[in-house]
């Protein structure tokens, strides 16, 4: 299976990122937790702790080989401490920072989300290059399971993130 490069990054932006602010798929019985700057410390730990229990499961389903377990270890610490980075952020934002956004005029407002918006992408540039090193130690086999089990994390985040703002 071929993912565009694309695709690929998002992707795994959706296995780092797919605890962040978001219900997974075995919380989805339980009430969604609040998100962003609002949300309570303990759930952005939980987030990161999301994260990790992703990478353990993904692991798992790799089979890794010895030769294998430094670039997982790089690819893995590098995941968490995307999710920690992000989970920081989200700690320094403060409560009043959604009510200055709406109040600011249109044009500043704007520059504000395009710089956020380049802050991700510079983040998802790094991640796509950490998980380039780690997928080219895959066979094609774990190729394979890789491409679907981010697939999988991508589709249960999006799909998560629309039924969360439906609701």
């Amino acid at each position: 299976m071929k993912l565009s490069f694309t695709s690929t990054c998002l992707a795994i932006s959706g296995i780092c990122l797919a605890g962040l602010g978001n219900v997974n798929a075995a919380d989805a019985a339980q009430p969604a937790m609040m998100h962003g700057a609002n949300a309570p410390l303990h759930a952005m730990q939980d987030s990161v702790a999301n994260v990790q229990k992703r990478l353990d499961t993904l692991g798992k389903k790799l089979n890794l080989k010895s030769p294998q377990q430094d670039a997982w270890k790089a690819f893995s610490a590098a995941m968490i401490n995307h999710a920690q980075e992000h989970a920081q952020e989200m700690a320094k934002k403060g409560p009043n920072e959604q009510a200055s956004m709406e109040e600011m005029p249109m044009p500043d407002k704007m520059e504000k989300m395009a710089a956020a918006m380049r802050q991700r992408a510079d983040h998802l540039s790094k991640l796509a290059g950490e998980t380039k090193i780690f997928y080219d130690q895959l066979s094609p086999e774990q190729k394979t399971i890789f491409d679907l089990y981010a697939k999988n994390a991508w589709h249960d985040r999006t799909h998560n993130r629309m039924h969360d703002h439906m609701h």
